[in-house]
């Protein structure tokens, strides 16, 4: 979903993740995308974790490529007894 099309009336704060990573570094749509209203913040606005690299919202940016490195997929959650409470794989409580 994009609230970036035509006659989109979207308001607020959003964010878009692309997981497969294949969007364009430096594209109008890249792999993370912060939007106000309906325009997506480019770099220099300083939103992204990733900093003002011109590659910040891309995949290759080495702030998202050193959190997965090698391109390890996060961990799986499994639930805790309680089913509102939630724990990384092998952590303590996990099962």
């Amino acid at each position: 979903m994009l609230w970036t099309g035509a006659g989109s009336t979207a308001d607020g704060t959003w964010f878009a993740v692309d997981g497969e990573g294949q969007a364009s570094d430096t594209g109008a749509i890249a792999d993370f995308c912060a939007f106000s209203g309906t325009t997506v913040q480019g770099v220099a606005s300083g939103v992204y974790a990733a900093g003002t690299a011109s590659n910040a919202r891309g995949n290759l940016n080495s702030y998202y490529a050193s959190a997965f490195p090698g391109g390890k997929p996060l961990q799986r959650l499994n639930r805790k007894r309680a089913p509102s409470k939630w724990a990384p794989s092998g952590s303590p409580g996990a099962t």
